[in-house]
């Protein structure tokens, strides 16, 4: 998926209640757009679900990759104002799930 001149963003108060795409790419090439509400408490960024049962919190290294989205893009990532890309693969089986981030959420079935 690509998407075109995403600008990286510079406050992160302005995402505060605004929705928030989470892409999330598989090694296979699929990949999946969740959307949420951006919620900032001044000093971390997380990714609330609309529910407000779930949010995960966006790891501080991973800050700078989230993008305000272009709006010729809006349509593919579900009118979002801003993006986060994340690559994701299935656990080995010898790993330790405690040391992954649980984000509660379910693939998509296609």
């Amino acid at each position: 998926m690509t998407l075109r001149g995403n600008e990286p963003v510079a406050d992160f108060a302005e995402l505060s209640g605004k929705r928030f795409a989470l892409i999330m790419v598989a090694e296979e090439e699929d990949g999946a757009v969740f959307i949420c509400t951006a919620r900032w408490d001044g000093q971390h960024l997380y990714w609330q679900r609309s529910d407000a049962t779930h949010s995960i919190e966006i790891p501080e290294h991973r800050l700078k990759e989230v993008r305000r989205t272009d709006v010729e893009d809006r349509e593919i990532v579900g009118d979002a104002e801003y993006l986060i890309m994340m690559t994701v693969a299935s656990l080995p089986d010898d790993e330790f799930t405690d040391e992954y981030l649980r984000t509660g959420l379910e693939w998509p079935s296609v």
